[in-house]
Parts: structure tokens; sequence; C-alpha cells
């Protein structure tokens, strides 16, 4: 009797052991297939100004932008959340709602609310006048009386700030190339400004009428070099990304290590000359 009772025991125990043999065999296949989340990017919400054509359709992002935050996206395994607004408003909402914003300038105003990255890269601020209504540039002083168009919440230099509908005045405007060239085209400013991080005149007079013919040829106004840059910029301005300081959990410090890795490796280089 005890020895069927020890068979019946000794069965019972070799059927546990199978099953605990194939129960650890299910869980290292579904952890051997399961998908790999090493590489998972988190979501990050990134303020960013619109850029409508004449039509008031948004256009795709500039391909040099694309790829400057592609790269941070790879280096910090982050995937960016691009929110398009009109600038004045994506400024207001980077002071207000906290959200990371990118293509901002630094200003004294600014930072006692929002925490700065190094300069991603540089825009140079371009005057751009009619072909026929050039005027002599190297300092604010001889944009007396004139009127500066300009897109609304952008910042162009402390001096230029403080001169704005006192020396010159100004033409507010969204960030929409088409209409704003339509304008100075139909003499209701002198001139407007351009940032551009191209460092030759003749090369930023090329983007413009490139713009000027691919959006304005239904309007009956569009001709070869209808602009001219003068040769001065205005402004050299650092591109950057900001967060409000209550708001920045270390963002800022990974971006500017990102920052300086894309420029000594020669990165950032490459994906300016490439535009």
């Amino acid at each position: 009797m005890m020895l069927k009772q020890d068979l019946c025991s000794d069965r019972h125990t070799r059927i546990l052991d199978a099953f605990y043999v194939v129960l650890m065999a299910i869980i290292v296949l579904g952890l051997t297939l399961a998908p790999d989340n090493s590489n998972a990017q988190t979501p990050v919400p990134l303020l960013f100004g619109e850029n409508k054509n004449n039509k008031g359709e948004q256009l795709p992002m500039p391909p040099a932008i694309s790829q400057f935050l592609g790269y941070f996206e790879k280096q910090l395994s982050i995937k960016f959340e691009i929110k398009n607004y009109p600038w004045n408003r994506a400024v207001l909402m980077a002071n207000y709602d906290g959200d990371l914003i990118f293509g901002i300038s630094a200003t004294s105003e600014r930072e006692k609310t929002l925490h700065f990255s190094e300069p991603v890269f540089y825009n140079y601020i371009w005057l751009v006048t009619r072909s026929d209504g050039t005027f002599p540039f190297s300092t604010l002083q001889d944009l007396k009386g004139k009127k500066i168009g300009i897109i609304r919440g952008s910042y162009y230099g402390d001096e230029f700030d403080s001169q704005k509908n006192k020396l010159f005045t100004v033409e507010d405007d969204v960030n929409a190339y088409a209409p704003r060239l339509k304008k100075l085209l139909t003499k209701r400013m002198d001139a407007m400004l351009y940032p551009s991080t191209e460092t030759n005149v003749k090369n930023v007079e090329q983007q413009i009428n490139r713009i000027l013919q691919s959006e304005l040829t239904d309007s009956g106004s569009a001709k070869e070099n209808n602009f001219r840059v003068l040769p001065v910029p205005l402004l050299k301005d650092g591109i950057r990304f900001a967060i409000r300081i209550d708001r920045d959990n270390g963002v800022i410090a990974k971006l500017n290590k990102a920052i300086e890795k894309g420029k000594q490796s020669g990165t950032f280089s490459k994906i300016i000359q490439e535009k």
C-alpha cells in the first residue's frame, strides 16, 4: 500500500517538474520575443512658430530645422511633439504654460522667466528692400523715419526694441514670408527683417526672390530680382531652446551637452552647409 502511494507521489512530482520546465520555457521565450523598449522615445511637447504661405496654408518645417530637431531626438531618446502657433502666441505659451520652445532669442526680460540653452546656430537678421527702394544702412540711425516690417513677438536686439515707434515705426506681422513680401512690394513698408543662417548677401537675395517666384506668381506682381538685401546685417542672433525656469527638470542641461557634441563633431556645421 505504501509502495503505491510512493509511486503516485513520485508521478505527481514529475508532472509538476515538467510543468515548471514548460512554464519557464514559455517565460524565457516571451522575454526573448518581447519588443525591445530600450530605445523607446519620451514624448516632449515643443512650441514652434508657424510659417504660412500666401494662401494661409502651413508650410513644411525647413529641412535644416528638421535635421537639427532629429539630431536632438536621437541624442536624448525623445520625440518632439511639434505645436505650431503664431510666434507671439508661442512665446506667451512658453512663459505661461511651461512647454519647451525652439527658435527663441535670449533677452534680459525673457531671462526673468525662461531658462535658455546655448545657441544651436546663429541667424543673421537682414534688411530686405524693394530693388527700387534701397538705402544706405550701417547703424539704427539710418532707419530714421522708415517703416520696418517685423514678425510679431520676435526680438531684434535691445537697441532696436528701444527705438521702435520712436526713431522708426514697425509693421507687425505673422511669420508668413509671402504676405510680408507682398506688403513690401506694395510699399506698405520700406524694409522688412529676414532671418537667415546665410552670411552671403547675394545668396540671401536669391532665397528671398525664390520665395517671391514660388508663392506670388499668381498675383501678377512677381518679377525677377524684385528685392535687394542691404549689405550690413542688423543683428547676429543666437537661436535657442528655452523652458520656464520652474519647469526645467534638467532638459536644458541635457540639450546643452548635445549642442556641445553637435558643434564639436561638425554635425551642426554640416547641417547648415547642406541647407
